[in-house]
């Protein structure tokens, strides 16, 4: 779907990324979730394994997560506090 800006130039409108089984990413769930969470930007990404400069980009809806990082992102907006905490601690004791 395109608009029309006042130059009557079509500006087309970006895509929102869906995984294969539907799940469209939302960067408000994904703040929602983190705040939820109580983790800080760093510790998100590190949950998803991406950078936290991905994480705010994703925030900020600058740029979307890839379809590869939505099968993460699902898994990470499923879990509570215990278990996303114990998933950064075995990330922190691999590395």
């Amino acid at each position: 779907m395109e608009k029309l800006l006042q130059s009557q130039q079509p500006v087309k409108e970006p895509r929102v990324p869906r995984s294969p089984d539907g799940f469209v990413f939302d960067d408000q769930a994904l703040i929602a979730k983190r705040h939820e969470l109580g983790l800080t930007q760093a510790q998100m990404a590190q949950l998803l394994g991406v950078s936290s400069l991905s994480v705010y980009k994703w925030e900020t809806g600058s740029v979307h997560p890839r379809a590869k990082q939505l099968e993460r992102l699902q898994e990470v907006l499923k879990m509570g506090p215990r278990q996303a905490m114990k998933a950064i601690r075995a990330t922190t004791a691999e590395a």
